[in-house]
């Protein structure tokens, strides 16, 4: 696009992310961030954000994910989420549980929803502990994800 003057905007990117993540393919990814943060698209976008999250994860750089999960200064369930099942797909269980936890003293802010859900609870097997997480806040959170679908149809 460069090459024949076409502007990148942040849709742009936002489609670019995933491909390159699925690539595997760290050194365009590395800077498809950079030409994010130059721009400080990042701060105006959390899907954004959540895009190149979604990419270093798939890359299996969650270290990098996590850090831009740190610098967002506005994360929606989708960032959380992001970061929870990276850390689950990655064979990070234990991360994916703590940053689970941490979201939880955020109900205030953001609600966790079906992927939520679903992302915790992979973790908590992987880690031989379905009942654990069962137990955990997990089981108030399905009247409430009940809810949101409810108001959703």
């Amino acid at each position: 696009m460069q090459e024949n003057k076409i502007k990148s905007d942040i849709l742009t990117l936002v489609s670019l992310a995933p491909i390159v993540g699925g690539m595997g393919d760290i050194s365009n990814g590395k800077s498809l961030h950079c030409f994010v943060v130059r721009r400080d698209w990042m701060i105006l976008n959390v899907a954004l954000g959540n895009a190149v999250m979604d990419m270093y994860a798939k890359l299996g750089f969650m270290d990098y994910a996590d850090r831009v999960f740190e610098q967002l200064p506005v994360r929606d369930v989708i960032s959380w989420n992001t970061l929870i099942s990276g850390y689950a797909q990655n064979g990070l269980a234990n991360e994916a549980i703590v940053t689970y936890e941490k979201m939880k003293k955020h109900e205030e802010e953001v609600i966790p929803n079906h992927g939520t859900w679903v992302s915790a609870l992979s973790a908590y097997s992987n880690v031989g502990s379905v009942k654990q997480g069962m137990k955990s806040s997990m089981l108030q959170m399905i009247p409430r994800a009940l809810l949101m679908h409810d108001q959703a149809f």
